[in-house]
């Protein structure tokens, strides 16, 4: 067990009843990187901020961070508002923007942005990914969720990525990444409340969303799956490992019980049911699981026509981010998907779901029907796996094929003056007090550009129980 005991930083909050916006233009005019204006004010902090993103000079960041600190103003509860003061948005004037965003592999990916009317690049909106199906586009299925809307159409930022890839988790080939960087490249262009980010997708779409909603949890309030089935095969116990993911996002999946579509199985084998045959199995599951998904039939509809219950999308769509859950589950398959939440993997440990053992996968369930639940047992057993309890100031986690971890820790879990205890692995790691750091907070709110759920400390925890804290020189990758 480890027992540190860190110095905590304690400070006065004078806020002032003012604007804060009108306050901001006198601030910014006479305030930037080089001359900041004099503290004891709530702009000359967001204006201390801004100069923080603006260097990559370690010493410099060190200095505002102090200074802000010193501030009779500063407060850790109002950090997020002055995030979103700070950044610096370009205003757009034009109702869509089309962005090709770098996602590895000297490949862009095309996205399609619908800007509300009245877009103010000063206040943060929702925002709302669309997934096209099969065969059609970013700029038609675009459309298609504009009638969805209708008067609530200009409430949102909508996001369009078109012939996107990656939308299951059983692909063969090398792991992407696209999709959280096609996320904080929207995220980097115009300004998203990261508290009200949705998916909607359509038949392929629709397995798409399904995917990002449960590999990257943690990212939406909610989502919206049509004309589709869950996209993890059904063979052997795999929807039972992955649906934990979903126990914090509301799921609304809606389909025709007329589709005659095909389901494939593990990595496209041949199908065996169609898709409202393979509904009717999943729908019988849900009551089974602690996880708020709506399963709605609709009767007389195939593949297309598939329209959600207009009460039940006005329902997600209102929905907030749960930010920091007492329960955590996450199973995942690379390690680019292993954050949940508070708990994040850094590196894996034991065996991999790789290209070897995928094709193995694939010659097992192709030579014999029956040993699909005993093969897929292997598939589980390749994935990562974070479990984590918050109980009072106590964190309880389990990990599977993670080396080393991050714990993380925000106002809303902990009371900082208080000690913790840490259990990993069933061993007590730590057992302390653990310190707010601002820097640790803005290091990672520029990393994430999420500016709602903060991170003020994190505690590295490896393969052994060794622990050691995050701090701005020893950051997490």
């Amino acid at each position: 067990m480890n027992k540190i005991e860190p110095r905590l930083n304690t400070c006065r909050v004078f806020v002032r009843p003012r604007s804060l916006r009108a306050a901001m233009v006198t601030a910014i005019a006479c305030g930037h990187a080089g001359a900041l204006p004099t503290s004891g004010d709530e702009p000359a902090i967001v204006v201390a901020i801004g100069a923080y993103f603006s260097t990559d000079d370690p010493d410099e960041r060190e200095t505002l961070v102090r200074r802000i600190e010193q501030d009779p103003e500063y407060d850790r509860t109002k950090v997020s508002e002055w995030l979103h003061a700070a950044s610096k948005f370009d205003p757009i004037k034009r109702s869509t923007l089309v962005m090709r965003i770098p996602i590895g592999h000297k490949k862009l990916r095309t996205v399609r942005l619908r800007l509300p009317k009245g877009y103010d690049a000063g206040r943060a909106w929702p925002l709302l990914m669309v997934y096209h199906g099969s065969g059609g586009s970013a700029k038609n299925f675009l459309r298609f969720v504009e009638r969805l809307l209708g008067p609530r159409v200009d409430e949102f930022i909508i996001a369009a990525p078109h012939d996107y890839r990656n939308t299951i988790v059983d692909l063969p080939g090398p792991p992407s990444a696209e999709h959280p960087m096609v996320w904080r490249a929207i995220k980097k262009r115009v300004h998203v409340d990261s508290d009200r980010m949705y998916a909607l997708g359509y038949s392929l779409g629709g397995y798409a969303t399904w995917t990002y909603a449960t590999l990257y949890a943690d990212r939406f309030a909610g989502a919206i799956a049509l004309a589709c089935t869950y996209s993890f095969p059904s063979e052997g116990q795999l929807w039972e490992a992955m649906l934990p993911n979903l126990n914090h996002v509301p799921i609304l999946h809606v389909w025709g019980d007329q589709d005659p579509l095909p389901c494939p199985g593990f990595g496209g084998r041949r199908a065996r049911m169609t898709i409202s045959q393979l509904n009717r199995r999943f729908t019988a599951l849900l009551p089974k699981i602690d996880a708020d998904v709506t399963s709605r039939m609709l009767p007389g509809i195939a593949h297309n026509g598939v329209v959600p219950p207009p009460d039940q999308l006005q329902r997600i769509l209102a929905k907030r981010r749960v930010r920091s859950p007492k329960r955590v589950e996450h199973t995942f398959r690379n390690l680019h998907q292993g954050q949940a939440y508070w708990l994040e993997a850094e590196t894996w440990l034991g065996d991999k779901w790789d290209e070897a053992f995928h094709q193995h996968v694939n010659d097992e369930l192709n030579a014999d029907d029956d040993s699909d639940d005993a093969v897929m047992q292997q598939v589980v057993e390749r994935m990562g796996h974070l479990a984590g309890s918050l109980k009072g100031q106590s964190i309880s986690v389990q990990r599977r094929h993670v080396g080393d971890l991050v714990v993380w820790f925000s106002n809303e879990m902990i009371d900082w003056t208080k000690p913790i205890k840490v259990v990993v692995d069933d061993a007590n790691v730590f057992e302390g007090r653990i310190m707010p750091s601002l820097h640790v907070c803005l290091e990672q709110a520029g990393r994430s550009s999420d500016f709602e759920r903060l991170r003020w400390a994190g505690l590295r925890v490896n393969q052994d129980g060794r622990v050691q804290f995050i701090t701005y020189t020893n950051p997490s990758p």
